[in-house]
C-alpha cells in the first residue's frame, strides 16, 4: 500500500527532478510538495463518483501545511528538497510497469 500511496501521491516526479537545482522544474510539482521539508502536515481526501455508463471515477486530494513548492526568490528548493537515500533503480521500475504517465497524468494497472 506505501509504494501504491507514493504513486498516487506522484511520487515517480521524482524521477524528472535535478536534485540541487534552484527553482520550479517542469512535470515535478507534486513530487517537490510531497518531499518539501518545511510542510509538517498532510491531509488526504478520497472520493469516488459512479457515472452514467457505469465506471467508477476516484478523486484524491492531498493538502499539505505549511504549502511549500513555490518559488521565493532564495534558495528554498535546495534548502527542502534533499537526495536522501533515493534509488535510481525505482525510476527504472515504474517504467517497467507501464506506470510513467505523460503531461501529469498517469497510469494505473490493476492489481
Amino acid at each position: 500500500m506505501k509504494q501504491e500511496l507514493l504513486h498516487l501521491l506522484r511520487f515517480d516526479e521524482v524521477c524528472q527532478y535535478t536534485f540541487g537545482k534552484q527553482g520550479p522544474q517542469s512535470g515535478t510539482s507534486h513530487f517537490v510538495q510531497l518531499a518539501w521539508k518545511e510542510s509538517t502536515e498532510l491531509g488526504i481526501g478520497k472520493a469516488l463518483n459512479k457515472q452514467s455508463d457505469g465506471a467508477t471515477c476516484t478523486y484524491i486530494v492531498a493538502r499539505y501545511k505549511p504549502q511549500g513548492d513555490f518559488e521565493r526568490g532564495d534558495d528554498s528548493y535546495r534548502k527542502n528538497i534533499e537526495k536522501g537515500s533515493f534509488v535510481d533503480s525505482y525510476c527504472q521500475n515504474i517504467k517497467k510497469a507501464g506506470l510513467d504517465g505523460g503531461y501529469g497524468f498517469k497510469r494505473f494497472k490493476d492489481s
